[in-house]
């Protein structure tokens, strides 16, 4: 039976195509940290799910550091050079991490109406993506039982370009039609090729002139004709290369040599199909837009490691960075804290500012797991959002798959800060149960006092006792016994089951986890809002030690969780709320969260941070500094009474001034 590799090129992470056949090939990864088409360098996460997952195009003759003139071609270069490290297949095929073939023969083009220059859009991965279009090894072994030759079905150039493009190009002028490109060095190339390869000029002649074009350079071979096309495409290039003005070239133009590779491609490819001498099979292709990358995450540190979860979202990131920091400077430096925050659009700027942040501490790590793909599996319907919540508080159902690796994890609400070594909450023998967690007694009052609340919990939620309720915003996670547990799959059914529940997954948390907790220190996860929002409840309802409890909580918090639609950062006022500025103000989005929280309702929202001289201080800022120069100028046109009278006015603004100043500098 035929040996068949089909290298797919990376450049950054997605989904990982792998099997016996599939070989993700990660190409320049000699320059990954410089600019790239993409404009911004890699991430360090990046770049190692790259190392991770992929083989380089770097080893033995290479030209990896080549890659931004020659992008994917990097690879093929390697496969040529080192055909042995790849087994020595009799077939070598290329593939984009992001194009593939469509190989199934029972994929049903109707079905798919959208297309973008030949290739059929997928928005996004799913489970049957592979077998619906056929790129699998079955169907690759299938495809090459009688064939010599792959390639893709030549686009026609007068019907399956965008409607924007015109309608009568060629493969030589569709070159030229894009502004970076410099149709004197296709000239050139074609030149080149009769020069050195005479028996091309007729078919070259008819191609670039003809109405259909091979594109992008996807292609298996056998091995034997893999050899002969990538000699002719190099020998080609590298004489083209060096008439090429590259002092003029944009990031863009600078990687003509691949778009003049594509069109190489389709000259030998059709030069084949004329020849007659082998059989080469024509094959439509798919474009994933969208496949969030599967990966495997193990721990960051070898000894002592601390692994803590955090769920947020965009909006969430200066408050995310705020808890971090309290573990940060909570932290000690006997072990180190493995942070991996669960995500779906948090911006690359944001991860790097982020990363950026803590890079003094070498005992913290800090990763994000895009969990997209997870989510896809489910109706976004059914992750049921109430309140002040997001859809990020349900990303903890998903831990036990993400932190398969770990035995136990630590799970944290973005909305708390941490006082103590997160470490000693981790050192918390939780036996064999699901989770530690710390009881929610505010639950207990009320359903103590309101008859719907006793409704809910004994007849939706069917807890065997209110008493067993836990807040989720603080779990040590148990990782082992969740697996055996099948936790994820419970937690789900569950929720199907409810549909709605009042406190979102924490609900859900309760009710599968019910008998399988162990109820740690109420120091570890101190909730503030009742204090202020029912008090009085807490105190009618709560048994006499429950309620003694809970109010001297707040004396000794080791964790302050910031609960309820109310925060520190929309209101300063409130109890408790300083100790969170004390650490927002050490990050670099303190000025951020200030803006974000004065700009709806200025007076309203500043009254919420500062005292009210302040207060007034801030709300007069522009009025003061106005009056502190008037001032400043009289005091030195007047004299006697009024001289003192406008100095002393003087001071006093001055004192205002500076005094608004230092509080938003946080001093």
């Amino acid at each position: 039976m035929s040996k068949i590799k089909v290298l797919l090129s990376y450049h950054k992470p997605f989904y990982l195509f792998k099997s016996d056949i599939l070989t993700p090939i990660h190409v320049g990864r000699d320059i990954s940290l410089a600019i790239s088409k993409d404009v911004e360098a890699i991430s360090q996460d990046k770049l190692q799910w790259l190392l991770d997952n992929t083989i380089g195009d770097n080893t033995g003759d290479n030209i990896s550091q080549e890659n931004r003139r020659y992008c994917e071609l990097t690879a093929q270069y390697w496969a040529w050079k080192n055909y042995d490290k790849l087994g020595t297949p009799d077939y070598i095929g290329f593939c984009h991490y992001r194009r593939h073939f469509i190989l199934n023969p029972k994929f049903d083009a109707k079905n798919r109406t959208r297309k973008l220059a030949g290739c059929y859009l997928f928005d996004n991965m799913y489970d049957e993506y592979l077998e619906n279009i056929g790129f699998t090894d079955a169907f690759i072994k299938k495809s090459m039982e009688d064939c010599d030759v792959l390639a893709f079905k030549p686009l026609d150039l007068r019907k399956d370009l965008p409607n924007s493009m015109p309608h009568n190009l060629t493969p030589r002028t569709n070159y030229g039609y894009y502004n970076m490109l410099d149709i004197a060095d296709f000239d050139k190339a074609v030149e080149i090729i009769k020069q050195k390869y005479p028996e091309f000029e007729a078919v070259t002649d008819e191609y670039i002139n003809g109405h259909i074009m091979y594109g992008y350079n996807i292609f298996i071979m056998r091995k034997e004709i893999f050899f002969d096309y990538t000699k002719w495409l190099f020998d080609i290039l590298k004489e083209t290369e060096k008439y090429i003005d590259w002092n003029n070239k944009n990031i863009d133009g600078y990687r003509c040599l691949a778009n003049i590779a594509e069109q190489l491609y389709g000259i030998y490819i059709y030069k084949l199909i004329k020849d007659k001498k082998y059989k080469v099979r024509q094959r439509e292709l798919s474009l994933l837009l969208d496949a969030p990358m599967k990966a495997e995450i193990y721990p960051a540190f070898a000894t002592n490691n601390i692994p803590i979860v955090f769920s947020s979202d965009e909006n969430y990131i200066p408050y995310l960075v705020t808890t971090i920091q309290s573990v940060a400077l909570n932290s000690t430096s006997k072990n180190n804290y493995d942070i991996i925050v669960l995500e779906t659009n948090i911006s690359e700027a944001n991860k790097k500012q982020i990363i950026e942040c803590f890079k003094s501490y070498k005992n913290i790590s800090i990763r994000f797991y895009n969990i997209d793909y997870i989510l896809r599996e489910y109706n976004e319907k059914l992750f049921y959002i109430a309140g002040h919540f997001s859809k990020a508080t349900y990303y903890r159902f998903f831990i036990l798959s993400i932190c398969k690796h770990y035995s136990k994890v630590i799970y944290l609400d973005c909305d708390l800060i941490v006082l103590e070594d997160i470490a000693n909450f981790y050192q918390q023998d939780i036996k064999n149960n699901l989770v530690g967690a710390i009881s929610e007694y505010m639950m207990l009052a009320f359903y103590r006092k309101d008859t719907d609340v006793k409704d809910y919990v004994n007849n939706i939620m069917k807890m065997h006792s209110v008493k067993n309720y836990f807040n989720a915003g603080v779990l040590l996670c148990n990782i082992k016994e969740m697996q055996q547990f099948n936790f994820t799959e419970k937690c789900i059914q569950t929720l199907k089951e409810i549909k709605t529940p009042r406190t979102v997954d924490q609900d859900i948390l309760n009710i599968v986890c019910e008998f399988h907790v162990t109820y740690l220190d109420f120091s570890w996860n101190y909730c503030w809002h009742p204090y202020f929002s029912c008090f009085s409840v807490m105190k009618e309802c709560l048994p006499f030690d429950k309620f003694t409890i809970w109010l001297n909580g707040m004396n000794n918090p080791k964790i302050i969780h910031y609960t309820s639609n109310i925060k520190p950062w929309t209101d300063a006022t409130k109890l408790l709320a300083q100790h969170w500025w004390k650490y927002a103000r050490q990050t670099p989005f303190y000025e951020e969260i200030l803006y974000k929280n004065l700009k709806m309702n200025p007076m309203q929202q500043i009254t919420q941070v500062a005292d009210m001289d302040i207060v007034k201080n801030i709300k007069n800022y522009s009025k003061n500094c106005f009056n502190y120069y008037r001032c400043k100028l009289m005091s030195n046109l007047t004299f006697g009474k009024m001289h003192k009278h406008y100095k002393k006015k003087k001071k006093a603004l001055k004192a205002k001034i500076e005094e608004v100043r230092r509080f938003l500098r946080g001093k």
